[in-house]
Parts: structure tokens; C-alpha cells; sequence
């Protein structure tokens, strides 16, 4: 599969599919996970926390990009200013 401007449209559909599926896969896997430490009775660590919000905030770094996007393809539609790019908001 190629990567950049090269890309066919049949690989682009399949890249956003796999991107698709593992996402929904990861969020509940996810969810299962942290359902489990809270009944567990014990107090996660704090770090835990921490790295969640790290996580999520990668996730709407990303969606804030791809509805910029979206909205900047749109004619009259006036997005908000720029930001940086989501790779460079957040490090894990």
C-alpha cells in the first residue's frame, strides 16, 4: 500500500476502512478495560489518567484536523483559524 500523493483511491477507501475498524475495535477493547479497573475496587494510578487524556487528546487533535478539512472544502463556509498540525499538539 503507498503512502503520500501517490495513493489510488482504492487504497485511500482501504486505509480509511483499516483505520475504521481498528479504532472501533481499540475504543472498545478500551472500554472494557477501564470498566474492569474501576469495579476492581481499587484506585487506578493517577499516570493512568494521564495517559488517557494523552490519548484522547490525540483523537480530537485528529478529528479537529479532518473537520477542518472538511470545512475549508466547503464553499462560504468559513473555518476556524488554522492550528497546528495534530501530530505536533500532542507527544506521547
Amino acid at each position: 500500500m503507498m503512502d503520500g500523493p501517490h495513493t489510488t483511491a482504492t487504497e485511500y477507501a482501504l486505509m480509511v476502512a483499516l483505520c475504521e475498524a481498528h479504532l472501533k475495535s481499540i475504543m472498545a477493547m478500551d472500554e472494557a478495560v477501564f470498566d474492569r479497573l474501576l469495579v476492581h475496587g481499587t484506585r487506578p494510578p493517577l499516570e493512568l489518567a494521564e495517559l488517557f487524556e494523552d490519548a484522547a487528546n490525540i483523537y480530537l487533535a485528529a478529528s479537529e484536523a479532518i473537520s477542518r478539512q472538511w470545512q475549508e472544502s466547503r464553499p462560504g463556509v468559513h473555518a476556524s483559524p488554522p492550528q497546528t498540525e495534530y501530530r505536533e499538539q500532542v507527544t506521547v
